[in-house]
């Protein structure tokens, strides 16, 4: 498989527009939108198979982190635990996503 082919399979070119809440990006050929009402931001997983996006907002912090499937599926929505917020997504080396 050549490396054009790789980055096909690939999520990737991905598009965070805060003000009108959407997501876009490129996976297989084809160029995927999801609206994300009160999108606070988003990253592309270490292995450009999913997209995980943190939205709304209380106390200044993103109140929901969502994962997406490169189709734009969405997988999961989750609160952080009781006690925490979620500030900010990273990569980072020992805990790749």
């Amino acid at each position: 498989m050549s490396p054009k082919q790789k980055a096909s399979h690939r999520v990737h070119n991905l598009v965070s527009d805060l003000e009108r809440g959407l997501l876009s990006w490129s996976w297989e050929g084809t160029h995927v939108e999801v609206t994300v009402p009160q999108l606070d931001s988003a990253l592309i997983d270490s292995k450009g198979q999913h997209v995980f996006a943190l939205e709304g907002l209380s106390n200044y912090n993103p109140t929901h982190l969502l994962g997406l499937g490169p189709s734009g599926k969405q997988l999961f929505n989750i609160l952080p635990p009781s006690g925490f917020t979620f500030s900010y997504l990273t990569h980072h080396p020992l805990a790749p996503i």
